[in-house]
């Protein structure tokens, strides 16, 4: 537990430019929604789009830097060298450049690889390989690459393994999912409650991306958004497995968010403004992950007990047909402009189950984190300052130039 709430506090650098760039994607579509065209809407859509579009080298970059036991200057330089070639080896065009024959459902498993887990999975083998060589001392005619020098060129070879490696296990696991969604596809509201379980358990690994091209997509007929705003189908029916999520990111995770502030001592001032800014960015454009990754790791408990009410919710307003669209996320912006669409149903009593989901997430969160002492909080505080007191130009390593 202790390493997962070390994994969470490092995170935590990244996770502070999510509301920014949600915020300037929200205000960008905002001003276009007035005007369209607008320059300065555009300049914001696109700086937000390209902000959350790298998210995952964030995480890679502080995953590598939060969990190595010094700071070096061949932990950043390692981490991008695995990001770079792992997302670009696995491209369709440097695949067929080996001679591989890739099919169609390969490539798209591939083409999903570029993810918040990958991020992380690549800071933990950066940070591993630091902590276990960086002291390595080699033969005197190799005597340049002695200690973290050698970092990333074992960084390369370590990549090209876990490559090969995700090469077939990747689309494996990618397309198990996908097959695990056409199957539920078929029951209906109870479909859609597992839909909302399993897309929020595999946060973590970046695979609610099968899930999701299952549902929301045309791979297996439903095209449940693309119906939602060309207004085809059957009203009560097409949103089905979009408008459960409105309740939980525009209300459910502020409740938690507020219960999280609550328990925070008064020191830590700038996780508490944090929060405030994660809050409001779900409540507005529906960007959960800003505060999931805060309890993700620190006590998975919680982020099970996030993806049950998650189900729950696209359960509910799919048994009575409360429907509802998004483009870019369940956030309060599309809420509104799925308003003007004909074929959603009973919008406004999304509201009333967010007001229930707001109290159930407050209480359900302020009760496990008193009972059990979470640190959710100081752990983090802890971690940062000790990492920030390496930033310091006399205290930062440099070994690897």
């Amino acid at each position: 537990m202790e390493k997962l709430k070390k994994l969470g506090g490092s995170l935590l650098p990244a996770i502070s430019v999510l509301p920014v760039a949600s915020l300037m994607l929200g205000i960008g579509q905002w001003i276009n929604s007035i005007q369209n065209h607008s320059f300065v809407a555009e300049l914001l859509v696109i700086s937000g789009n390209f902000i959350l579009g790298n998210i995952s080298i964030l995480f890679a970059l502080a995953v590598s830097m939060g969990l190595a036991k010094e700071l070096d200057i061949c932990l950043p330089i390692s981490a991008t060298i695995a990001f770079l070639m792992l997302t670009n080896l696995l491209k369709e065009d440097y695949l067929k450049e080996l001679g591989l024959t890739i099919s169609v459902e390969r490539i798209a498993a591939l083409e999903n690889l570029n993810n918040q887990f990958i991020g992380i999975l690549i800071g933990l083998l950066v940070a591993g390989l630091y902590n276990r060589f960086s002291n390595a001392r080699l033969p005197k005619y190799l005597a340049f690459f002695d200690g973290p020098r050698i970092i990333p060129i074992l960084t390369i070879l370590a990549t090209i393994v876990l490559g090969v490696f995700l090469y077939f296990a990747w689309p494996f696991l990618y397309l198990m999912l996908v097959n695990f969604g056409k199957i539920i596809s078929g029951l209906g509201s109870i479909g859609a409650g597992l839909f909302g379980l399993f897309n929020r358990l595999l946060v973590p690994t970046g695979l609610h991306n099968a899930l999701n091209s299952v549902f929301w997509f045309d791979l297996a007929g439903i095209n449940d958004i693309g119906n939602f705003w060309s207004s085809h189908g059957e009203k009560g029916v097409v949103g089905m497995y979009q408008a459960g999520f409105f309740p939980i990111t525009m209300f459910g995770l502020p409740g938690a968010a507020l219960a999280m502030y609550k328990s925070a001592s008064n020191k830590n001032e700038k996780l508490k403004s944090l929060l405030i800014a994660n809050a409001f960015t779900a409540f507005l454009m529906g960007v959960s992950e800003p505060i999931e990754l805060l309890f993700m790791f620190s006590f998975p408990l919680l982020f099970l007990i996030h993806a049950c009410l998650t189900g729950l919710s696209l359960f509910i307003c799919a048994l009575f047909k409360w429907t509802a669209g998004f483009g870019f996320s369940s956030g309060l912006v599309d809420y509104l402009l799925s308003l003007k669409i004909p074929i959603a149903n009973q919008s406004y009593m999304l509201l009333i189950v967010g007001v229930a989901a707001f109290f159930i997430y407050y209480t359900v969160f302020t009760f496990f984190i008193n009972k059990y002492q979470v640190e959710l909080f100081n752990e983090r505080t802890k971690n940062s300052t000790e990492r920030g007191k390496g930033v310091a130009k006399n205290e930062y390593k440099n070994d690897c130039s």
